[in-house]
């Protein structure tokens, strides 16, 4: 169920990412995707220097809470209040710290109604109807969970995301489990339409290139069959602190890479094979 236009969106908020940043994600979005209509940057302040084609959204100021900064990111949810991200077309959030690497609308390929939602799977649980099951018959406390570097959705249809988490922080703080942190809600408010995008397609890191032995990477690099899969990849999100921009452009050849989990990897083409020139390349551009 591919659209024929999509928009991006972006959540930018304090400093740590700057317009340089926003526009590299525009860029590569629109390079990438004849079908790419607008970008909405939802922010918390002016931001010169945006390019044609971007479009600052502010954020709702319930999702300003200093809480909902943190850690747990809560104010991404600001991409589902209604007024915030235009309802005519289908949309996709992606971190700014992710590359875009080819057509994201191939994200929307799976869905089978304008309800269905797609995430990154985190979790053992798969999103299919037996995880549905268990989630209506344990009263909504099992759930299959994802991770939000990548969101593809329609706004129009998933508006009650941003209230109903407004509503349960009014009434209990975020003493309640999935409110934790924005992936948490996300995959337990759309549940019922939650799709896990293809790995194919979109992955992240330190699944695709790392684990508990650093050989076992330099394996999967000489794996004709893995380096074919890779080069369809549309998107790759840059998921731990260790993998941030700032720290690999810092990074000598060969370095070694460990993220608090204990997954490894190496900066060199043995163990990231063209993704070692691609990355940085990206980052750059």
């Amino acid at each position: 169920m591919s659209p024929d236009a999509w928009q991006l969106v972006l959540v930018c908020w304090g400093t740590k990412y700057g317009v340089a940043d926003i526009n590299r994600s525009h860029r590569a979005a629109r390079r990438h995707s004849p079908r790419h209509a607008r970008t909405i940057l939802i922010t918390d302040r002016d931001r010169p220097g945006l390019e044609d084609g971007i479009t600052a959204a502010p954020f709702p100021e319930p999702f300003l809470n200093p809480d909902f900064k943190g850690p747990g990111c809560q104010a991404k949810l600001a991409m589902f209040a209604d007024g915030v991200v235009p309802g005519d077309m289908p949309a996709i959030f992606t971190d700014l710290d992710s590359l875009i690497l080819g057509d994201l609308a191939e994200v929307f390929e799976d869905h089978r109604s304008a309800r269905d939602l797609s995430i990154l799977q985190s979790t053992a649980l798969p999103a299919n109807g037996v995880t549905r099951l268990l989630h209506r018959l344990s009263n909504r406390r099992i759930y299959a969970r994802g991770n939000s570097s990548i969101v593809a959705y329609h706004p129009e249809h998933h508006r009650d995301i941003a209230a109903t988490f407004l509503r349960l922080h009014g009434e209990s703080g975020l003493a309640f489990k999935p409110t934790w942190a924005d992936e948490r809600f996300i995959s337990w408010a759309a549940q019922d339409h939650l799709r896990f995008a293809d790995r194919w397609r979109a992955v992240k890191f330190t699944r695709e290139f790392m684990a508990q032995d650093v050989a076992k990477v330099k394996r999967r690099a000489r794996d004709t069959a893995r380096e074919a899969r890779r080069k369809r990849l549309v998107f790759l999100t840059l998921n731990q602190d260790v993998l941030k921009p700032e720290v690999l452009r810092t990074l000598p050849e060969g370095a070694p890479i460990e993220d608090r989990k204990g997954r490894k990897t190496e900066w060199s083409t043995e163990a990231l094979g063209p993704f070692r020139r691609i990355i940085p390349d990206y980052l750059d551009g």
